[in-house]
């Protein structure tokens, strides 16, 4: 499933749509998203598929459902969380994901 947080622009649904790609071939994964503010897009998604690969790897995973995406477009992405779902309720890191602290853009 791809959860878009919020109020939905063209930039989400152009990762959305990268993200749904994503599932299709991680079919156990969840991915979120949502716009922090107008520069700032996070994306979290958690995937079996990333036990025993390392942060580098899961990116690597990723970020090959994103080319093709446009450069400015890309330049909003400020967060990419790639998590087990064992690592969901310990990650600080998906503490500020889910409760982002506000911002002033």
């Amino acid at each position: 499933m791809v959860e878009i947080k919020g109020t939905v622009d063209n930039g989400l649904e152009v990762f959305a749509n990268a993200l749904r790609r994503y599932q299709e071939a991680h079919l156990h994964s969840d991915c979120t998203l949502y716009r922090q503010n107008a520069a700032s897009i996070r994306i979290r998604v958690v995937d079996e598929d990333f036990r025993d690969l390392l942060k580098t790897e899961r990116y690597d995973l990723v970020w090959e459902y994103f080319k093709g995406i446009p450069e400015s477009t890309l330049n909003d992405l400020s967060v990419l969380l790639t998590l087990t779902p064992e690592e969901v309720d310990s990650s600080f890191a998906n503490f500020e994901f889910e409760n982002p602290v506000s911002s002033q853009l």
